[in-house]
């Protein structure tokens, strides 16, 4: 890396932030407003791609905006702090306590590329084997997005056990989704330096496309990809500089293959997010996901890269720019191994004495058990707990939920597998094996598996030096194990609390 100050990725309302090391924000208990600041018509039945001016226009103009940032985009609001009070009855002193602020960590790992599942990047460099997705509307919750789904309990099966088929997007026994938020996800590109020439950011398989290399299996959901200047400390207030809407008719020019959503031209030292979403529900049959991939190409060649000096598979650049999921990130992993570890997060010496806490959506369908897997690629013990269907808590208070098999809480232990095979320091995902299907939430579910139409919330204590434990690696992951093939359409969100 080189002399320039590091950065850590916060929250501040609700949406992750760039800070300095010295800097610091607050993330909210609450999940961010329920509200898209986009007026984009979701109807038109053509691809629209628009590529940025090569000069800057005024800043009043909506349609065009320039193509350089400034870098003075850093928060300046200081850290919020918990004090807690103890009065003793010798004396009226007072005893002020200082936590560090909790703050939601970037997914990604600093490279120019993200959720590119099976294509290969560079020789010898392993794929990613995610796939960076959103669903529709009208596909229910329980199939792996809470974010971009309008609904949930949508299938005609009255008991808790899952079975049943497709019933409707919304009113009869549909329950409102209430974590969803039509803003969809966002999705930052960082340029760390200032580039020279033109920098296109590119998406993959943009449209949903039946039999596409994501493994979309339909054609129905209207996706829409806008890129914004990132404005702290919400990116739904950015300036729009280009904006793509796909559907089943864009299929022809858009499948498999990477489409310039947008070209900046000698861009300054910035942030840029790209937003993605799905918000058309004119269509009320079942909707499943969309998966796609981003990348940022510098020139006329992609060439991948990083901007984590111990990321040895990959060559280092100080001006990489580097693509992260904006607080949270919906994927579909498929891995063609039964053993499979997936990239989450990194975590610096920001992370020193704390707590890493991954929570994720709807894990682990068909796999047998999830392991935390630290920089040195070593699996780490944790703490779990599943979550109330409405958000309200986690570990079961107030839950009026159907209790999971093997309980609301607990930690890591040793799994043995259907082929006697011992697994420590993991989450046990096979409950009964689904014969019969393990408790649901609630009726008119589908799913079968464990944790299905759940969210399950991973700790790890962090050591009190980040850096000297792991010689300087950065990257944290988690482990699938599986029977054949390790795959799960699951959405992450990291904090360090």
């Amino acid at each position: 890396m080189t002399a320039r100050l590091p950065r850590v990725w916060c929250t501040v309302l609700g949406v992750a932030a760039l800070v300095g090391l010295s800097a610091g924000c607050v993330v909210p208990s609450t999940p961010p407003p329920d509200a898209s600041t986009t007026t984009t018509t979701e109807a038109p039945t053509t691809t629209t791609t628009t590529e940025l001016p090569t000069t800057t226009t005024e800043p009043t103009t909506t349609t065009e905006a320039p193509t350089t940032t400034t870098e003075s985009t850093t928060t300046t609001e200081a850290p919020t702090t918990t004090t807690e009070s103890t009065t003793t009855t010798e004396a009226p002193t007072t005893t002020t306590t200082t936590a560090p602020a909790a703050t939601v960590q970037l997914l990604g790992r600093h490279r120019n590329a993200l959720g590119t599942g099976s294509l290969v990047l560079a020789p010898g460099v392993p794929t990613d084997n995610y796939w960076l997705a959103v669903s529709g509307p009208c596909s229910s919750k329980e199939n792996g997005d809470p974010v971009s789904t309008v609904s949930d309990a949508n299938y005609d099966s009255t008991g808790t056990n899952g079975g049943g088929v497709w019933r409707s997007c919304t009113g009869g026994t549909t329950l409102s989704n209430w974590s969803y938020d039509p803003a969809g996800y966002f999705y930052v590109v960082d340029l760390p330096q200032p580039v020279s020439g033109p920098v296109a950011v590119e998406v993959y398989d943009a449209p949903q496309c039946t039999g596409s290399t994501t493994g979309d299996i339909d054609s129905t959901i209207v996706t829409t990809f806008t890129l914004r200047q990132l404005t702290d400390p919400d990116p739904r207030l950015g300036t729009t500089l280009a904006q793509s809407i796909q559907n089943a008719n864009s299929c022809g020019p858009g499948k498999n293959v990477w489409m310039v959503l947008a070209t900046l031209t000698d861009p300054a030292a910035g942030r840029y997010a790209v937003q993605v979403r799905s918000n058309s529900t004119s269509n009320q049959a079942m909707q499943n996901s969309n998966g796609f991939a981003l990348r940022v190409r510098v020139g006329s060649r992609f060439s991948l890269c990083t901007g984590d000096a111990t990321d040895t598979e990959v060559p280092f650049d100080a001006a990489c720019p580097q693509v992260a999921g904006y607080g949270r990130a919906s994927v579909s992993l498929k891995a063609p191994s039964a053993v499979a570890s997936f990239p989450v997060t990194t975590v610096g010496p920001e992370g020193d004495g704390r707590t890493l806490q991954f929570d994720a959506w709807d894990p682990g369908e068909g796999a047998w058990a999830l392991q935390v897997i630290d920089p040195n690629g070593s699996p780490v013990p944790f703490t779990w707990a599943v979550g109330c269907w409405d958000g309200r808590s986690f570990g079961s208070p107030g839950c009026v939920d159907t209790a999971p098999l093997g309980g609301w809480s607990g930690s890591s232990a040793s799994v043995v597998t259907p082929d006697s095979s011992t697994v420590a320091d993991a989450l046990d995902l096979r409950g009964n094996g689904n014969t019969p299907p393990d408790p649901q939430p609630g009726p008119y579910r589908s799913g079968g598996s464990k944790y299905n139409d759940r969210m399950v919330r991973l700790q790890v204590r962090l050591p009190t030096d980040v850096a000297a434990a792991y010689g300087g690696k950065t990257l944290w992951s988690v482990r699938y194990i599986a029977a054949v093939t390790a795959s799960d359409r699951v959405t992450w969100t990291v904090r360090l609390v």
